[in-house]
């Protein structure tokens, strides 16, 4: 399903604030915040952080920071109506947001969704070769390198080889 392209950039923009508020949270409790979702949801409005730890996350982890964060969200009134809040480990499968992100994941298998089809595709699985200011180049099985600008993709995450 397609969606609206103005929800989706207030959708975005609030991802952002969200971002700039609980990312000091996240440092202070030595997590790091990987991901933000803000979407509507069956059972609502659902704000959803993925964290991560070295060594991995801990419920307790999770908990400690939903507990501040709630907190402070609540004070700086940043969401327009009631919501679901929910944190968790990215897992195995975590999402590659970030420039960081893939360049931690050099050499990993990585699955890439992207806006516009390049060379006759949107979905791209291979290994993750080189990470540059243009955007992303992963070998592809049975179509060679592939590169893919930042500009164009929308989801990407770590598979497990």
């Amino acid at each position: 399903m397609l969606q609206d392209p103005v929800i989706q950039q207030i959708e975005q923009q609030i991802e952002q604030k969200i971002e700039e508020l609980v990312t000091p949270v996240a440092v202070s409790q030595g997590l790091e915040l990987v991901a933000i979702e803000y979407r509507r949801e069956p059972v609502g409005w659902v704000l959803r952080f993925y964290i991560d730890a070295l060594g991995g996350v801990t419920v307790g982890d999770c908990s400690r920071f939903s507990e501040e964060v709630s907190t402070l969200l609540d004070v700086e009134e940043v969401l327009p109506h009631r919501y679901h809040l929910e944190v968790s480990s990215p897992g195995l499968e975590r999402p590659l947001k970030k420039r960081g992100d893939f360049d931690r994941h050099k050499g990993s298998l990585v699955r890439v969704k992207t806006r516009e089809s390049i060379g006759g595709a949107r979905n791209f699985k291979g290994e993750l070769l080189l990470v540059e200011d243009f955007g992303i180049k992963i070998q592809v099985e049975g179509r060679g390198d592939t590169r893919i600008p930042w500009k164009s993709i929308v989801k990407a995450h770590r598979l497990e080889s």
